[in-house]
């Protein structure tokens, strides 16, 4: 009777493990929350960004998220530029990332390299492709 109760408990523990979608932060990681309101989805050039986020490591940060193709065509070459601005809103870098061979439809999980300490928030300003 005992096996079975703690086969029980393992079981939906690693149920209700598996159902957490949000990734911890590791070890020296802060997140950063944008204090512009960001909607779920938008659209930039035709291409959907369906999340983005901004996360404090050591001595940088980095600005994730994915795209989506939402255009009519394959890019051979695609980049997402980002803006980087201070606490006092003022637009000190800017950074991007980016990718080749993308399709129609395809999913672009996006990383770009913040080396400023000091970015407080950040705005996706465009995204372009050859």
């Amino acid at each position: 009777m005992k096996v079975t109760k703690v086969i029980i408990l393992l079981i939906i523990s690693l149920f209700l493990t598996s159902c957490n979608k949000t990734k911890p932060l590791e070890k020296n990681e802060t997140k950063i929350k944008s204090n512009r309101e960001v909607e779920s989805k938008r659209k930039i050039d035709g291409f959907e960004v369906l999340e983005d986020d901004l996360v404090n490591k050591d001595s940088y940060s980095i600005i994730t998220g994915k795209i989506k193709n939402s255009t009519d065509r394959e890019y051979e070459y695609l980049e997402v530029n980002i803006s980087l601005f201070d606490n006092e809103g003022n637009k000190v870098d800017t950074t991007k990332d980016v990718i080749e061979n993308i399709k129609i439809d395809d999913i672009w999980k996006f990383k770009a390299v913040v080396w400023d300490e000091n970015i407080e928030e950040y705005n996706i300003d465009s995204i372009e492709g050859l």
